[in-house]
């Protein structure tokens, strides 16, 4: 069920008019939660969510077993981690490795159709898998390293792993985090809560059906051409930043705006990553709960910054590549994000630029054009026309040229590129707050949050692009 659908509409609303009933009562209020999450997640296709119930089941399971057996953790922790991955790499792998097989058997002349084997079922990736995978692996992780006692009733552990606001896309909540808060009755928001909760709603839907889905058909014209200039390519490529930032920092405020009119305080997700001086930064503002996932449960089990620091670090970024999904581009793009770490880690570059308000301008802008070429290998769909891209933008001056903009009608989409950019400038500076002389008033404070507020409902409504399901549902 997609956030900016009717169907949903209509399934939030019979939610939030049941969940005042039942938030008090803890079976109600969990029963309640897993039904809806459940019944959201099926909406797509029912048979997905036996693979939900499937792994949930495992590792709540494998929780308890820990318990009782502790000198077994160590084996009992090894299956989770086989049923969880195991189901990753079946849904989202499997297709592409026999592909990936028939290619190189082909290729030393042995004829072979493995592609063509692979069931039917496991060509179609369940939504969200890689994050309710990753969600509870982090709970049967903790629960190993002793960091978390594990739940007695299947039904506390359903409600946690299957809750819909960011069961398809995240951000991913730790279980140490939401276990304890969906134990007692959620805190009733409060007017100002609930009223910052909405606005992260409104915020989120203006990101994506406005910014985004705007954006999204003169990225897919360019990308899906033959062939286009270095300016097109910029562009396009610009076009496909902002893109995928509000696309997915949209839902991830959504997700955060339903946790708050439900009770319950999700993490936040994206802390405005263009802004960064360095990637180290980037990657500390972009997909937290990701980023920090990757960190706790993969680089520093690894060593981190103790033992081997640059293999670590591109050991981690090559998972998050494939984590994305199973292509060669996202492994190249999580190779070039691990050699622009690894180039920050030995020369410093960053540190010694930014000592100025001069140098930090000029680092940001150096980091932002660095990510936009990673971003070429993140939407090119082949390893082929990445480097196409990539050669036409990186060996020819762009040369501006609206007759071309206007030709694949991007000129309209470009005034929405202008618009993310100054929503996201002027968010920025909210949230960073600024020198308290230059802040409006209070009084001026509670007149302009409606009015912008409003204003982006009514885009929304009347200024919004085609309709598309959120990018990070592939993943």
């Amino acid at each position: 069920m997609l956030f900016n659908s009717v169907a949903f509409f209509a399934f939030a609303a019979a939610f939030f008019a049941a969940w005042p009933i039942v938030r008090k009562r803890r079976t109600a209020r969990l029963a309640t939660i897993a039904l809806a999450s459940l019944v959201f997640y099926g909406f797509w296709d029912p048979r997905y969510v036996l693979v939900l119930l499937g792994t949930g089941f495992a590792d709540f399971s494998f929780g308890r077993l820990m318990v009782r057996y502790p000198t077994r953790k160590r084996w009992l922790l090894s299956l989770s981690l086989v049923v969880n991955l195991g189901a990753l790499v079946s849904f989202k792998y499997a297709t592409f490795f026999a592909a990936s097989l028939d290619g190189l058997l082909a290729a030393l002349g042995v004829p072979a159709h493995l592609g063509a084997s692979v069931p039917p079922f496991l060509g179609v990736l369940p939504p969200g898998i890689s994050f309710y995978t990753f969600q509870s692996m982090s709970y049967t992780i903790d629960v190993y390293r002793g960091r978390l006692e594990p739940t007695r009733s299947p039904l506390h552990f359903l409600a946690f792993i299957s809750m819909f606001p960011q069961l398809v896309a995240g951000p991913i909540v730790r279980a140490r985090d939401l276990l304890p808060a969906l134990e007692r009755p959620p805190t009733v928001p409060s007017s100002e809560a609930r009223f910052a909760a909405l606005g992260l709603i409104i915020f989120g839907y203006f990101k994506k059906v406005v910014i985004a889905d705007n954006l999204a058909g003169s990225v897919e014209a360019v990308y899906g051409a033959a062939d286009a200039s270095s300016f097109l390519y910029w562009t396009a490529t610009l076009m496909f930043a902002f893109q995928i930032y509000f696309d997915f920092s949209g839902y991830s405020d959504i997700a955060r705006g339903l946790a708050g009119l439900m009770g319950y305080e999700f993490p936040l997700n994206f802390d405005h990553p263009y802004a960064s001086g360095s990637f180290r930064e980037l990657w500390q503002r972009w997909h937290i709960s990701l980023s920090s996932w990757f960190r706790d449960y993969v680089y520093i089990p690894l060593g981190g910054s103790k033992r081997a620091p640059l293999r670590n670090l591109w050991i981690t970024m090559l998972l998050s590549g494939l984590w994305h999904g199973a292509s060669f581009t996202f492994l190249a793009w999580g190779a070039w994000h691990a050699a622009m770490l690894s180039l920050e880690r030995v020369t410093r570059w960053p540190e010694r630029l930014s000592t100025s308000a001069l140098g930090r301008f000029a680092a940001t802008l150096l980091v932002f054009l660095a990510t936009l070429v990673g971003w070429v290998f993140f939407r090119a769909g082949t390893m082929g026309k990445a480097l196409h891209v990539l050669r036409a933008m990186l060996t020819a001056i762009p040369v501006i040229d609206l007759g071309e903009l206007s030709r694949l009608g991007a000129v309209g989409p470009t005034i929405f590129l202008l618009a993310g950019a100054i929503a996201e400038w002027l968010s920025t500076r909210a949230d960073r707050g600024g020198s308290p002389s230059r802040r409006p008033a209070p009084a001026a404070r509670r007149v302009l949050l409606p009015v912008g507020l409003a204003c982006m409902i009514c885009a929304s409504i009347y200024l919004r692009g085609p309709g598309t399901a959120f990018i990070y549902f592939q993943f």
